[in-house]
């Protein structure tokens, strides 16, 4: 470095330099731009975009998401976004890297609302129920959406499920639809039915779980062991007055009920055990064509 001149020379001139030298910098760094909507719907596609005004040419571009989702039309300048499938709203925190053909980089964040997808049905309920010689499964949905079939399943242990029915959906609807399936061949004893939709694009999605217990009766007592409340379900098609007997370990009474299944419109009945001793009990349900019996424990 030359030292010539006075050290307040030497100041300025070194000023002038660094000036110049961030001046450079300023009018050569990468100047980028983006465009993209105001929010995505969940699953749908979206144009992308961004522009440089500075730097040198060619540049190479880098999109990503940090929710995920594709970017097809490659790393270019323009891209289209295909916005993940996602049940609860969301936001989508889109990043743009571009480097010019001298190493600058510069990277542009856009965050954008993800707002999620309807469910595939609505579906108001779903209820598998015993009858004489099979088990009725029936459900009902308010809408649906791209709705392609429902699979009834079935299972011995709540874990493992097989299809036993495939049953074709609606497609789009907007109205209340009604479906059931007869099980002709029930399992005997407890056992578990649900219901799985299937979009047209192969996305899918399950109801609850529902217990039946099949034993020829037309009754249907769970769960038990029990806690708080123990659910009766009854047969309408045969059934119209049950007297509900709930009898303690020394044969005393505890519980006595007759109710009207026919009058309440309703198949099920909620029996209250919560401030009932812990211990085991026998449930008696008898109308005029059948008594059933059955040990009832409650637990702690």
């Amino acid at each position: 470095m030359n030292n010539s001149g006075t050290a307040a020379e030497r100041v300025q001139a070194q000023r002038a330099y660094f000036n110049f030298v961030l001046l450079t910098g300023k009018q050569k760094r990468l100047a980028v731009s983006t465009t993209a909507p105001a929010s995505f719907a969940s699953g749908f596609s979206y144009p992308v975009s961004a522009s440089v005004t500075s730097g040198t040419a060619p540049y190479t571009y880098q999109w990503t998401s940090t929710v995920g989702g594709t970017f097809t039309g490659g790393n270019t300048a323009n891209a289209v976004y295909t916005a993940p499938f996602s049940l609860v709203d969301t936001i989508a925190n889109i990043r743009i890297r571009v480097t010019d053909a001298c190493g600058r980089v510069n990277i542009k964040l856009i965050c954008v609302p993800i707002n999620a997808s309807p469910l595939p049905i609505d579906l108001l309920s779903f209820t598998a129920v015993p009858k004489k010689d099979a088990v009725k499964a029936e459900w009902c949905t308010a809408s649906e959406i791209n709705n392609d079939y429902f699979s009834l399943e079935r299972s011995e242990d709540a874990r493992s499920f097989e299809s036993i029915a495939t049953i074709e959906g609606k497609g789009n609807s907007t109205i209340k639809r009604d479906y059931s399936f007869l099980d002709r061949s029930p399992l005997a004893g407890l056992s578990y039915y649900r219901l799985k939709q299937t979009d047209f694009d192969g996305q899918f999605s399950y109801s609850e779980i529902v217990p039946v217990k099949f034993n020829g009766s037309g009754f249907v007592v769970f769960p038990n062991p029990a806690y708080n409340n123990v659910t009766i379900l009854v047969d309408q098609t045969r059934e119209d007055k049950i007297s509900v007997q709930l009898v303690d370990f020394s044969g005393r009474i505890v519980y006595l009920r007759t109710i009207n299944f026919k009058a309440a419109n309703s198949n099920k009945f909620e029996l209250d055990v919560s401030t009932f001793a812990r211990g085991i009990y026998r449930l008696i349900c008898t109308s005029e064509t059948a008594t059933f019996v059955e040990p009832l424990v409650l637990h702690e």
